[in-house]
């Protein structure tokens, strides 16, 4: 037990004290004093400290326990009583009582407890077969309060003695009356109460230690560590077995420290150890180190992040690592055969910067699994906003392209002069683009890298956790802001295209992954601002990540696989070549159209 409040203030010779032990239901803390106890004058200074009745330590250590009543002896310490106080005491039971005086003879008379306001008070009882003094006879219309003197003129009496109030008869003469003893009377003041925590304290023992000291006893008595040892040092265990004899003693220090411990239920100053991530079953184990878990149980908490060992990191490195090489397979193809008609159809540019687009975004699933480290934190904003800003500016441009060539085909304008207009779509994306970059390079100034913050876990308390920083969240929130206007735009272009004919269906396929890719672009912002993520959370938003990017590349690019590898599947292409010289009244039976050579 120690108590670490400075008490100089209050008491200038105590300053600081300590005693070992635990304070507990029954007899509190103990002291051992042996034959080998150093410093015994020392000791029994300490305990004279301990129970002195001017310090709060005996009344804090140990309730005083008396068959009547429970009351710490602080309180009996302080307890101010007045004559007013005493004497309401003594009238506290209503009725009619026997009371007695001295006047060359005594005398009886007969009073009655009752309320005057908020005290207590008397007044004579007015039988005509109690003979009264003539003198008494004046007050007999009169009702007395309780004060702490007796005076005529306020009818007030007071407290004079053990049982004994003080009546006022005139200005300067006052009567002391008795009262008989009343066995009817059984309640206890707070004066009595105290007064028998006295007498009890005069005879008290104090208990041998440590038999009712703690409850944890009982454990020590069970686990017998020190019956243990002596059995085997007496059966010379520790030259049969492996173990040496300091082995066998730490293990009897081992039992002590555990047999001695309190459980962890309903106790508030819990100390323990947090593991680091344990990576296959995410997880990490809490160890309490000054008190045992209820029934043993074992305290977990989850890792802040997908480690590369646990299943859920598995499954999203080979779906991750799979959809790369997908998509380096169709990049290397669209390479090969760049040349191809259906790859010009299709827009060379428009289909690399989709798959480029796609693997950057898939790169940034690398820094979402792991232990968070700054260059991963940082890395995997970059890849995030870089992919997802390519994804939607590569579909963007190819709708604004489909639908201006359309339009001024069908008005037989100059194709020629279409084409150069065309070039100017890019100047928005790239505007956009720089901004964004150059918003990137400043939002990573102001980020911190990885941040602790505590979380609380029910039966433990809190713990730290680590997150990686969102540096300012203003630019945060501006930069996937941008992204947003260009899906906007995105889909507003592909909506326009919807009057086109079914044979031109480029522009519904970028409507549909328009919307698509607002969803996808909703959950990587949210992937960023959770700063505490379960794990399965971050784990679909990965997954759908990652199989989204891959389905809207698929889209867009196995349709020119098909033509290139001359695989017959019916399916209408997206554009076409024409020559200048091509009757453009047979545009209804041309499937599509893209640029003029």
């Amino acid at each position: 037990m120690s108590f670490s409040v400075l008490l100089e203030n209050k008491y200038s010779d105590i300053m600081y004290s300590y005693m070992p032990g635990s304070s507990t239901f029954l007899g509190g803390a103990g002291i051992i004093i042996t034959s080998d106890s150093q410093y015994h004058d020392e000791l029994f200074e300490y305990i004279k400290v301990i129970i002195d009745d001017k310090y709060p330590y005996f009344s804090e250590l140990n309730s005083a326990v008396t068959p009547f009543e429970n009351i710490h002896g602080k309180d009996c310490l302080s307890n101010q009583t007045s004559k007013k106080m005493l004497c309401n005491s003594l009238l506290t039971s209503n009725g009619t009582y026997p009371y007695y005086y001295y006047n060359d003879k005594m005398k009886i008379i007969y009073l009655s407890h009752i309320s005057v306001g908020s005290e207590r008070g008397i007044s004579f009882t007015t039988d005509s077969s109690f003979d009264y003094d003539s003198t008494l006879k004046l007050l007999l219309n009169k009702k007395f309060k309780c004060d702490d003197k007796a005076d005529i003129k306020m009818n007030t009496i007071t407290y004079y003695d053990e049982s004994k109030i003080k009546i006022p008869i005139n200005e300067t003469n006052s009567l002391i009356v008795k009262q008989f003893d009343n066995n009817n009377n059984k309640h206890q003041t707070n004066n009595m109460i105290c007064s028998i925590y006295d007498e009890a304290l005069k005879n008290a023992k104090p208990y041998q230690f440590p038999y009712s000291t703690f409850s944890e006893i009982s454990n020590f008595e069970f686990n017998a560590p020190v019956s243990v040892l002596l059995a085997h040092l007496y059966y010379n265990y520790y030259e049969t077995d492996k173990n040496t004899f300091e082995d066998i003693v730490n293990e009897c220090c081992d039992y002590m420290d555990y047999s001695l411990k309190p459980s962890c239920k309903n106790y508030d100053k819990k100390k323990y150890n947090i593991t680091d991530c344990i990576e296959n079953l995410n997880t990490r184990t809490i160890t309490f180190l000054n008190c045992i878990p209820e029934n043993n149980k074992i305290y977990k908490a989850e890792c802040s992040y997908i480690p590369y060992k646990n299943e859920k990191g598995i499954i999203l490195q080979i779906c991750l690592i799979s959809s790369l090489i997908l998509n380096l397979i169709y990049l290397t193809i669209i390479l090969i055969y760049r040349n191809e008609k259906c790859i010009n159809m299709g827009g060379l540019q428009f289909l690399l910067g989709l798959i480029i687009s796609s693997i950057i975004l898939n790169i940034s699933i690398f820094f979402w699994i792991g232990k968070q480290k700054k260059f991963k934190c940082i890395l995997k904003f970059w890849t995030i906003i870089i992919g997802m800003t390519g994804f939607i500016s590569s579909y963007s441009i190819k709708a604004q392209i489909i639908i201006s060539l359309y339009n001024n085909l069908v008005k037989s304008t100059i194709i020629k002069k279409v084409n150069n207009n065309n070039y100017k779509s890019y100047i928005l994306y790239i505007i956009f683009s720089i901004v964004q970059l150059f918003l990137l390079t400043f939002w990573t100034f102001t980020q911190k890298g990885v941040e602790t913050k505590q979380k609380y876990l029910e039966d433990v308390g809190y713990y730290d956790y680590t997150y990686c920083s969102l540096g300012n969240e203003t630019l945060l929130i501006i930069i996937f802001g941008f992204d947003y206007i260009l899906l906007v735009l995105s889909i507003i272009l592909a909506y326009r295209g919807r009057q086109i004919p079914s044979a031109y269906n480029e522009s519904k396929k970028i409507f549909i992954t328009s919307l698509i890719s607002f969803l996808l672009l909703t959950l990587c912002y949210v992937s960023m601002v959770l700063t505490m993520k379960k794990d399965f959370i971050i784990f679909g938003i990965a997954l759908f990540v990652i199989i989204t990017s891959l389905i809207i590349v698929s889209v867009f690019v196995i349709s020119k696989l098909l033509v290139i590898f001359n695989i017959n599947i019916q399916s209408n292409v997206s554009v076409v070549v024409l020559n200048k010289d091509d009757n453009m009244d047979n545009i209804d039976r041309i499937p599509s159209l893209f640029l003029t050579r």
